[in-house]
């Protein structure tokens, strides 16, 4: 397998990685309740269970997000795709710092994890929406423009 083909799919290794991570620390951390709790107390003090493996977990994951941006860049299709690829790299730089600045021990934690989830937002409305109807990919533009709002 070439590195070109290998960045096809990191989208999905990072997708499987996050849940992976995710799952492993909630299975460890039985106080753990979907509803009531954020992901991020999986890293936090909160966490009776190392919260080493939901921290590096994320930072793992990043590697594989940035890796996906650059496999966005390749396959864009014009330069609104182009731009939102850079969204998506910064998230992935945003992730990683959400497990370095783990919820509840450090101050930048509600700044680094909002600005995580705005960039993928605009990733979403950049690339699958703006950039998908500017390729004349209508269903996949008007859905992901959907799915952001």
């Amino acid at each position: 397998m070439g590195a070109k083909q290998f960045l096809t799919y990191t989208g999905i290794i990072a997708a499987v990685l996050a849940w992976l991570f995710i799952a492993i620390s909630i299975s460890v951390n039985p106080w753990f309740i979907f509803t009531k709790n954020a992901f991020s107390d999986l890293g936090g003090p909160y966490a009776t269970d190392p919260p080493w493996i939901y921290n590096y977990g994320l930072i793992i994951t990043s590697v594989f997000v940035d890796l996906y941006s650059i496999n966005l860049l390749l396959v864009s299709r014009n330069k609104v795709e182009d731009f939102a690829s850079a969204f998506v790299f910064i998230a992935g730089l945003f992730l990683a710092l959400i497990g370095i600045y783990h919820e509840g021990g450090t101050r930048p934690h509600v700044f680094v994890s909002t600005w995580f989830f705005t960039q993928m937002d605009m990733a979403l409305i950049t690339w699958g929406g703006i950039g998908s109807l500017m390729a004349k990919d209508r269903r996949l533009g008007l859905f992901s423009l959907l799915l952001a709002s």
